[in-house]
């Protein structure tokens, strides 16, 4: 369905019948009835309602659900850190408690000299 990736414009105000349905990234415009839209990723392409430099400024990686649909790109956390959002930047959150990386706690307190300890990360926003 071209749905949702396509607007209306009508050039002359006066004159019944020359509105225009045109694709969002402009690949195709039809007069009087729905345009054939081509599939797009909002993730790289430029168009009024993509996703634009959003994920790459917060240093996460974008991703578009689905080619047929606008305004449903995703931003979602680099690993370790864990989160996701729907057009916007995602609010990322590092458990270093879970976290599978070298720099992180999750194996200081399973050692075998840490019998009966718990890693809490107090602030797992930090």
């Amino acid at each position: 369905s071209a749905a949702g990736r396509q607007t209306c414009r009508d050039p002359v105000h006066s004159v019944d019948g020359d509105w225009l349905c045109e694709c969002v990234d402009g690949s195709s415009s039809a007069v009087a009835g729905p345009a054939e839209c081509e599939p797009f990723n909002e993730c790289t392409t430029d168009c009024p309602t993509c996703a634009g430099v959003t994920c790459s400024n917060a240093q996460q990686r974008c991703e578009d659900p689905s080619l047929n649909t606008t305004s449903n790109w995703e931003c979602h956390c680099m690993a370790p850190a864990t989160g996701s959002a729907v057009i916007d930047a995602a609010e990322c959150i590092l458990d270093e408690c879970t976290a599978a990386c070298a720099t992180c706690a999750a194996g200081a307190c399973d050692a075998p000299q840490a019998h009966w300890q718990f890693c809490i990360d107090r602030d797992p926003s930090a």
